[in-house]
């Protein structure tokens, strides 16, 4: 029995080679997919202060009929191509205590419409965002897409209905809020 397994050992020796060949396989590839992201942000949303002068009228208690153009400008920069401005007007009103009650037929408030008129460097926004102070809550949203520019900020069509404006000095704010979207 030790013969055989000897032969079978010599035999199997012999069939194969010394040294095993070694040989280059095909490449291999491995792909590694890459992502991030760029969020949609708005920086720099400015604005100066916005002051209309004498907004009265020609006869008292009147309001003028003039548009009031903002010397101050409101600088957007928005990377987002889905970028949505809306401007919400606030009535003025007069500031301070008076001594006595307002009569009827006299207000301490006025009305406006606030309008966001672009100026430079705003792409896609066709339509100028407004909105009425006489309307509780903000205007309708305007996409202004990518925007590295400015708006300027128009007060018109001021009113106080039927009603005399009380004398002194009145304020409100507008809000422009700049909404980021892709």
């Amino acid at each position: 029995m030790k013969k055989i397994i000897l032969a079978a050992t010599a035999l199997s020796l012999m069939a194969a080679p010394a040294f095993a060949q070694a040989t280059a396989g095909s490449p291999q590839t491995a792909t590694v997919e890459i992502s991030g992201w760029v969020n949609a942000n708005c920086t720099g949303v400015t604005g100066g202060p916005f002051e209309l002068g004498n907004i009265g009228g020609a006869t008292p208690g009147s309001l003028s009929t003039s548009s009031f153009n903002s010397p101050a400008s409101v600088t957007v920069i928005c990377n987002g191509a889905g970028t949505q401005v809306t401007v919400e007007a606030n009535p003025l009103t007069r500031q301070g205590t008076l001594a006595n009650p307002v009569p009827s037929g006299f207000t301490t408030t006025v009305n406006y419409t606030a309008t966001l008129d672009r100026v430079t460097g705003v792409t896609q926004a066709t339509t100028a965002p407004t909105d009425t102070s006489a309307v509780s809550g903000p205007g309708t949203s305007v996409l202004a897409g990518l925007t590295n520019g400015t708006f300027r900020l128009i007060a018109s069509s001021l009113t106080a209905g039927t009603d005399l404006v009380v004398a002194g000095n009145y304020a409100g704010t507008t809000s422009v809020v700049v909404s980021p979207g892709l």
